[in-house]
């Protein structure tokens, strides 16, 4: 019951995001807490919301946040936006330290101002190629694996799709 509170509590504060001080606050604490729960560990990426509707001014504060808040820290963790709701554009704009763009059907040259994961999720149905072109050029391919809806290439099989993705016969 408590774990159902809690999840019907955060997506009340996501969908309020930026719009309400008060609300705002509330995310600005959390963020602090999750920051001062974790800063000890090695590895940790910050990511402000994976694919969310809400636009780059908010995802900017709360990068901003995490980062302020580690300042303060003995150590710095990589934070992250995603696109789904700022551009492609204020991806790179942005104050986060990887972005993870959207509809990069031919992903130009890294240009090494951002740490850039190009997540199969954001960005449609690949091919070996593309995951080759992707990775030469300087990013971070990874795979999404469709566990719980129907795979973009048809009937086969996760494990299927990694071999064919990368060439694996």
């Amino acid at each position: 019951m408590l774990k159902h509170q809690i999840l019907i509590f955060g997506l009340a504060l996501i969908m309020m995001a930026g719009k309400t001080p008060a609300v705002t606050r509330l995310q600005e604490a959390y963020a602090r807490k999750v920051v001062d729960t974790v800063n000890d560990l090695d590895n940790v990426l910050y990511e402000i919301s994976n694919e969310s509707e809400y636009g780059a001014d908010w995802h900017y504060h709360l990068a901003q946040v995490i980062k302020d808040h580690e300042d303060t820290k003995p150590k710095r963790h990589p934070v992250g936006i995603t696109g789904g709701g700022p551009t492609n554009p204020e991806l790179f704009d942005s104050p986060a330290d990887w972005i993870s763009p959207t509809e990069w059907s031919d992903p130009p040259a890294g240009d090494g101002r951002k740490v850039i994961l190009l997540d199969t999720d954001h960005i449609g149905a690949v091919s070996r190629t593309w995951v080759w072109k992707s990775f030469l050029r300087g990013h971070n391919p990874i795979l999404m694996d469709w566990i719980r809806k129907p795979s973009p290439v048809g009937k086969q099989t996760v494990w299927t799709l990694k071999q064919m993705t990368v060439g694996i016969d």
